[in-house]
């Protein structure tokens, strides 16, 4: 069958892709003399087949000293280069080559993965060279730690297509879509021209071929007296549509483009996803793709479109597109969090973060416009800025001196920004968190984002570098007890939560890396430059804000490109008018501009505003 398929293969003048199981120790004994071409792929087969079915665990247990260790090391290295781009020397940094939080979990989770222990996600903070890591891993397997996998695991038991409890994000925007004015508050669209021909039937196709594959994407919502309730259908039409909207510029276009971004979705009936293509010529498109944030988060955005313009550019090239497996689906997610939340891991958890939120919790007394309405609309608009490339620079510098992320020197800024606002010495800002630090759910599509509470603490005689290592601090240990719903804990706390409010926290911080994005083809950032993916040639588009509503009263959503970091300072309308952030904006960066100056000076003399 093999030399049959390769015969095919090789008639064609076009190059031809065939897939076919070898055993190879039993084709090298039939071929007497093979091929040029037949033994190189035997030699190489035979070497696959030797690994093949084995864990890098199992490979080290058959190791011993010095050739396991170096085998440990080159593991890391790979896993290094991947992640970073580069392999640092064994004393030599990772924070000098770009680690953020991100890629600190990411390490943590494939390592995990690949030599069958639990790692924690603040790995390569604390073992912060590539030396150090590596003497640490040769250390935890040298203690005969049990090669399974102590992660909890997908359950492999059928889809939820009966009736279950809505997890706790997804509650809250439940609770929004039913209440706030502004619905489209929790709908995430995502924009792009696209210069070059499409077709609409293989983009519909492809968009199809998403809900498909992804159960999120047709799962259905209700309410049952006080239970918020989900369900997944075993099949939806995705729902897409073409419009011509002639030759007019595509400025005179954004109205009935926008009216379908804002469209409340129909969250008993579905589908929680549409699709748009609008044409002004062959080679003059704009595509419009939003899902409702019960259904889908950041990262999983990231994961459709990259999927969605792999698909589009195979059916392009005429054959059917091969995506790889689904290792787990939202279904086992949900599984995996009940779980989690009503074992022991949940109770440390609890224990952990009731501990943080002791005593009076401070509510955020910021200057407004407007005062607040006795019904939250959730009506927003972004403010676009950016941080120019000497002070991001500057930034960066300054966190590889003091031990620290970008992310970590951003919001300890921030926070001594709403310092300066409100005279407030205890602090609470919502950090946004993936929540996918088990690695097998980390391509999972659905909403598993969420937020922890970051409180700082700042004493009269602080200095900007004491702020700095108390916020790291703070953000390492919520790293590590990542996985409590917020929600779930206003609720321990006794916090009285509002349909449409936000819990313990007014104020949203985010540092997004924008090859997330890029990578996949989402283009995140207007003026970050074109791509071709699929065949197409996309560009991220200006015509529709990124973000139709607000959730808190502010949200800082940062995201950090090559040479500068990319900023939206997204504002409640009700309470703000533009001149005032803007204001803010311009205080932010004063402030930072002060800090990268003197980081030693005391919050005191750093004299950001007069409020």
């Amino acid at each position: 069958q093999g030399l049959e398929l390769l015969g095919i293969l090789m008639a064609h003048q076009a190059p031809q892709v065939g897939v076919l199981p070898i055993q190879w120790r039993r084709l090298e004994q039939t071929l007497t003399h093979p091929l040029p071409v037949l033994s190189e792929l035997l030699g190489q087969g035979m070497q696959q087949g030797m690994q093949q079915g084995t864990s890098l665990r199992q490979q080290l247990d058959q190791l011993r000293g010095e050739e396991r260790d170096l085998r440990v090391k080159a593991h890391v290295q790979e896993l290094a280069l991947k992640l970073l781009g580069t392999v640092p020397g064994d004393d030599e940094n990772f924070l000098a080559f770009g680690l953020d939080s991100l890629m600190s979990i990411q390490l943590a989770n494939r390592l995990s993965m690949s030599l069958g222990i639990a790692l924690p996600s603040t790995l390569a903070f604390t073992y912060e060279t590539l030396g150090r890591l590596v003497h640490y891993l040769i250390e935890r397997l040298a203690d005969g730690v049990p090669a399974e996998r102590p992660l909890p695991a997908p359950s492999s038991a059928a889809p939820l297509t009966d009736w279950s409890l809505q997890l706790y994000n997804q509650r809250e925007c439940y609770l929004w879509h039913e209440a706030a004015a502004n619905k489209a508050c929790v709908h995430i669209p995502h924009c792009v021209y696209i210069h070059s021909p499409v077709e609409s039937w293989r983009l519909e196709k492809a968009l199809q071929t998403l809900v498909d594959r992804h159960t999120a994407l047709r799962t259905v919502y209700m309410r049952q007296g006080d239970d918020l309730l989900q369900r997944i259908l075993p099949a939806q039409r995705v729902d897409f549509a073409a419009v011509a909207v002639g030759k007019q510029p595509w400025s005179s276009a954004v109205g009935p483009i926008l009216a379908d971004a804002r469209e409340p979705f129909d969250l008993a009936q579905g589908p929680v996803l549409r699709g748009r293509l609008y044409s002004r010529a062959d080679d003059d498109h704009l595509f419009l793709l939003v899902v409702h944030h019960i259904a889908a988060d950041a990262t999983a955005l990231s994961v459709l479109v990259g999927e969605l313009w792999d698909m589009y550019g195979a059916l392009a090239e005429g054959s059917e597109p091969v995506l790889p497996a689904v290792r787990a689906d939202w279904a086992d997610f949900v599984r995996w969090q009940h779980e989690l939340l009503q074992g022991a891991e949940g109770e440390r958890l609890r224990r952990y973060w009731q501990s943080q939120m002791h005593g009076e919790l401070p509510q955020l007394a910021l200057p407004t416009d407007f005062p607040r309405p006795a019904q939250d609309s959730h009506h927003g608009h972004p403010y676009i800025f950016a941080l120019e490339e000497r002070l991001t620079e500057s930034l960066r510098q300054l966190a590889q001196r003091e031990g620290c992320t970008l992310y970590m020197v951003l919001m300890a800024g921030f926070q001594l920004l709403l310092h300066a606002y409100t005279r407030q010495r205890d602090l609470l800002v919502a950090a946004h968190v993936a929540n996918r630090s088990d690695l097998i759910f980390a391509d999972v599509v659905g909403y598993l984002a969420d937020t922890f509470p970051i409180r700082v603490q700042i004493p009269e005689d602080a200095t900007f570098q004491s702020v700095l290592h108390q916020v790291q601090r703070t953000i390492l240990a919520a790293m590590e007890h990542q996985g409590l719903p917020m929600r779930l804990l206003a609720e321990r706390l006794g916090a009285v939560v509002e349909p449409s409010q936000t819990v313990l926290c007014q104020v949203w911080f985010t540092l997004l890396p924008l090859r997330l994005f890029q990578e996949s083809g989402a283009l995140f950032q207007v003026g970050a430059g074109s791509i071709e993916r699929g065949g197409l040639v996309l560009e991220a588009s200006e015509l529709l804000p990124a973000w139709l509503g607000a959730w808190y009263d502010l949200e800082m959503i940062l995201t950090e490109g090559e040479s500068v970091v990319f900023g939206t300072l997204v504002y409640k309308t009700d309470l703000f008018v533009e001149s005032t952030v803007r204001q803010m904006i311009a205080d932010y960066r004063a402030l930072l501009e002060r800090i990268v100056a003197e980081p030693g000076q005391a919050v005191a003399a750093l004299g950001v505003v007069e409020v």
